[in-house]
């Protein structure tokens, strides 16, 4: 019998200001980039944008038309 490993992640960063962006997708930070999370089956998943990230981020919307 294989038994597979079970992955466990820990958040040791304080992250502050949640906010609800809306369709399930939320935002906050911890003083040096901005957490973007959401809920699916029962697990969070979590992007974190640096300042490089996130002017890539408007730049692509900027390049789709979107005001930002």
């Amino acid at each position: 019998m294989t038994v597979k490993p079970e992955i466990i992640t820990v958040d040791l960063v304080v992250r502050r200001d949640r906010e609800y962006l809306g369709d399930g997708v939320f935002v906050d930070h911890d003083d040096i980039q901005l957490w973007v999370s959401a809920d699916h089956a029962g697990r969070t998943h979590n992007v974190a944008l640096g300042p490089n990230e996130l002017r890539n981020l408007v730049q692509y919307a900027r390049k789709l038309g979107i005001e930002v």
